[in-house]
């Protein structure tokens, strides 16, 4: 028992000078000396936060048609592209809110033969609205055509450079 006692005592005292921390004393010129090799550095990190509603709501939607032949199928969703940018013109979008992004399109052939029987041709769009009225425009394009779908909203603050600018001011 009291070998046991006694390791334990040595292995206390061990540990106790292998975590102690160096302590530095004596004059301030001596410290001077001492410290002046080091590096000098300071660093200053912050950060700002400013809760700012959206004034914007981007939303994207799918175009797809389908028909017997590929021309067939590019021209009726170009025609259904172009119905929309002129609805949503006229109710008041510019043409920079309006925008076509990707396009697809996929050959659907017969299940015991490789003949196709389809063309389905996909295009999204993004139509950047500001207010409640041009979205019920686009919300009303996607309740009447089939061929449109809703795929999601982004919403976005149209100031966030200028926001981003004062905060870091």
């Amino acid at each position: 028992m009291k070998r046991t006692y006694t390791i334990f005592v040595l292995l206390f005292i061990l540990t106790s000078v292998l975590f102690a921390e160096p302590e530095l004393t004596g004059t301030p010129q001596e410290l001077t000396g001492y410290l002046q090799d080091i590096p000098q550095t300071v660093r200053i990190t912050g950060r700002a936060e400013k809760k700012i509603p959206a004034d914007q709501a981007i939303i994207h939607i799918n175009v797809t048609t389908e028909g017997r032949s590929m021309a067939g199928a590019l021209a009726e969703n170009q025609t259904l592209r172009t119905e929309i940018t002129q609805t949503l013109l006229a109710a008041g979008l510019t043409t920079n809110q309006i925008q076509a992004a990707q396009f697809s399109s996929t050959p659907e052939s017969g299940f015991f033969s490789d003949k196709v029987k389809k063309y389905t041709v996909e295009n999204s769009m993004k139509a950047t609205v500001t207010n409640e009225k041009k979205f019920r425009a686009v919300a009303t394009l996607i309740d009447t055509h089939d061929e449109i779908t809703y795929k999601k909203t982004d919403f976005e603050l149209s100031t966030k450079k200028e926001t981003k600018r004062l905060l870091l001011a």
